[in-house]
């Protein structure tokens, strides 16, 4: 299962599942874009859980308390990186049998969580996919 979490600049936060259980929209979250400090994934698989934030101050990376920047801070300086915002999305396959149309397998291929930006007038992008196994890669389009 994967679960997102936000952070806002007043401290505060959003969770995509409130105490009892009910789901939050994303459209929450998006309704406060400019507000949004950082984005992060929960994921729990067979009894061990993961972690992968973004965040939208300075486009850094942590996964599993590992800090990385997935932009080479040399060509795109950290001071000139304008307008981040988040990148948040599921892609699932869907399996149909040809012959009923009936489903026959609905599964997640992955959860990418990362960022966007505005650099000298272009738009830059970094984002992980998640597995469900918990391996990821670093995706820039």
């Amino acid at each position: 299962m994967v679960s997102w979490h936000a952070m806002f600049n007043d401290k505060s936060r959003l969770e995509q599942y409130d105490k009892d259980g009910n789901e939050i929209p994303f459209g929450k979250v998006k309704e406060r874009f400019k507000d949004l400090r950082s984005l992060s994934i929960s994921q729990v698989e067979r009894c061990m859980e993961k972690f992968y934030m973004v965040s939208l101050l300075d486009g850094m990376f942590h996964i599993d308390g590992r800090c990385m920047y997935l932009l080479d801070t040399n060509t795109y300086p950290l001071k000139e990186l304008k307008n981040i915002r988040p990148i948040y999305f599921e892609r699932w396959l869907q399996d149909f049998s040809a012959t009923s149309g009936k489903p026959l397998q609905h599964k997640r291929l992955f959860t990418a969580i990362g960022f966007q930006c505005n650099f000298k007038g272009k738009n830059v992008k970094r984002y992980l996919e998640v597995y469900p196994s918990g391996d990821c890669k670093v995706r820039d389009k």
